[in-house]
């Protein structure tokens, strides 16, 4: 019945619309469907967290530690991501930092937890994508994406 309930349950329907899109293998339109899916979920979060209010000094604290994993994610991906994904890859990587940024200045340990787990999954998602198919990517990636998105649907009720 809340603003914040109703985009973060928008968020977790793109995540689900992504989800059905990746079933799908390979990088054709499915995966660039999904891609865009979960971008506009991270969007949702975003809108979320920052409707509950922000904190410019805890965005201030979370500043460092997220450019340094965006940084380091992006380099570690960009020497496996083909030209026609880089754009993708980046902008989906920048929104993912806004939403951690966003997720950090809320100052609500459940919505940071959330966020930093769904972020994590993603690494995994872009590994078995673009780097190397392995039953890790998905024996962690998938585990920790299921529990980000029962912590931020917890968030509503929290």
């Amino acid at each position: 019945d809340s603003s914040y309930g109703r985009i973060i349950l928008l968020g977790l329907g793109l995540s689900m619309v992504g989800d059905m899109c990746l079933l799908a293998n390979g990088q054709g339109r499915g995966f660039v469907t999904g891609l865009a899916s979960f971008l506009l979920a991270h969007v949702a979060y975003v809108v979320a967290f920052v409707g509950l209010g922000q904190s410019l000094e805890l965005v201030a604290v979370a500043l460092l530690p997220v450019i340094a994993l965006v940084l380091l994610m992006y380099r570690y991906l960009a020497a496996h991501v083909q030209a026609p994904m880089r754009l993708p890859v980046a902008s989906y990587v920048l929104v993912i930092s806004l939403m951690l940024l966003a997720a950090g200045g809320s100052g609500n340990a459940w919505v940071l937890g959330g966020a930093v787990i769904f972020a994590l999954s993603d690494i995994y998602v872009a590994r078995e994508r673009f780097v190397v198919s392995a039953w890790i990517n998905r024996g962690i990636g998938l585990p920790l994406y299921y529990l980000a998105q029962l912590i931020l649907a917890y968030t509503v009720a929290a």
